[in-house]
């Protein structure tokens, strides 16, 4: 299920307009919780898990 996440979180002064909102899955969004900017091992993950979507694992 995907959610909106925003891309700068609000606490870290991020914008609550469009150019900031991203779609994630719940499970990204959850992790990377009130983090900003996403690591490169955050990076990595979300990539794995979007690869196991479209393959249907």
């Amino acid at each position: 299920m995907l959610q909106i996440d925003h891309y700068k979180p609000l606490a870290k002064g991020g914008a609550h307009t469009l150019a900031n909102l991203r779609p994630a899955c719940a499970d990204c969004n959850l992790r990377k919780s009130g983090r900003w900017p996403f690591t490169a091992q955050m990076r990595a993950e979300v990539a794995q898990a979007v690869r196991r979507l479209r393959s249907g694992n």
